[in-house]
């Protein structure tokens, strides 16, 4: 910062300036940042390992029904694409956690949010026991958003399970599912 000298009569006649050398401040404060979001990452280690322990459940569902159906090979086909599906969803939350330690950016794209919730429902309905009416409803509309695809599946697993485990004690256990297109007003 620079500030003016003036002379009886108010005319500048010099300046006085200092400065401070903020490379240490900078360094520590990047260093508390880091550290604040490896806490984070050990806080959410519980959550992931939660819902990898959930595609874990599904892959191991999907192996059980294509092994009781041998000799219905498409139901086995569809059995092996849902394990393929959920094995690389498994693989992108590994990276997406990852990329969060190493500071790295999200990989956002451009998806089909009315599709992407038509297959993780159908993936999710392994992990939900029979006894437990899913009722899907997607707006035939096609929902196109820009995300990244781990994270919406994450969310999408976590709230299926805590659905279901919210439901578990009910005589009658339903879940709903329901997309459809929102367009806000001002008073939203």
């Amino acid at each position: 910062e620079k500030i003016p000298i003036a002379d009886a009569d108010g005319r500048v006649t010099g300046l006085v300036g200092f400065s401070m050398d903020i490379t240490e401040r900078r360094h520590a404060e990047e260093q508390l940042r880091q550290a604040q979001k490896m806490e984070a990452v050990g806080t959410l280690v519980g959550g992931i390992a939660h819902d990898f322990n959930n595609m874990l459940a599904a892959i191991k569902a999907n192996v059980y029904l294509a092994r009781v159906q041998p000799k219905n090979e498409s139901a086995v086909m569809e059995r092996l694409a849902n394990i393929e599906q959920v094995a690389t969803g498994a693989a992108e939350m590994v990276q997406q956690l990852l990329a969060f330690a190493r500071k790295d950016i999200a990989s956002t794209s451009v998806l089909s949010l009315s599709d992407f919730m038509r297959e993780g429902v159908k993936l999710a309905r392994a992990i939900i026991p029979e006894n437990i009416h899913c009722r899907v409803d997607i707006c035939s509309e096609d929902l196109v958003i820009r995300g990244d695809a781990t994270q919406l599946q994450q969310v999408l697993m976590n709230l299926l399970n805590n659905a279901r485990d919210a439901v578990a004690g009910v005589a009658v256990p339903e879940i709903g599912c329901s997309l459809a297109p929102y367009t806000a007003d001002p008073s939203f």
